[in-house]
């Protein structure tokens, strides 16, 4: 993901066709993981430029996406995911995610 973030529009061509690769772009994790088994949600810029940047071009090929449910509504919204399969929400707060997942 760090690649990702890195490399991603830096207007080369040919590298953004190799960044924007399965191999990049399948499983996203939006969250960091401390030694003490904390979890930590990535900067709100950092999330900010995927949503509006990185995830509407590589959304395709996004198959597990793992975020903080403070961050889910801004990940989700960014773009369509036709292969999404699988989430790991972090800090799983049922009053924001149900909002989501079930209908009125």
């Amino acid at each position: 993901m760090d690649v990702l973030y890195s490399l991603f529009d830096l207007n080369n061509e040919r590298l953004d066709k190799i960044i924007e690769e399965n191999t990049f772009t399948n499983n996203l994790n939006f969250v960091l993981i401390t030694l003490t088994d904390d979890v930590l949600s990535i900067s709100d810029s950092r999330i900010d430029r995927f949503c509006k940047n990185i995830l509407p071009k590589i959304h395709y090929n996004v198959t597990f996406l793992i975020f903080n449910s403070l961050s889910m509504e801004r990940i989700l919204f960014a773009a369509d995911y036709p292969n999404l399969n699988k989430l790991k929400i972090f800090n799983f707060n049922d009053k924001i995610v149900l909002r989501y997942f079930t209908s009125k």
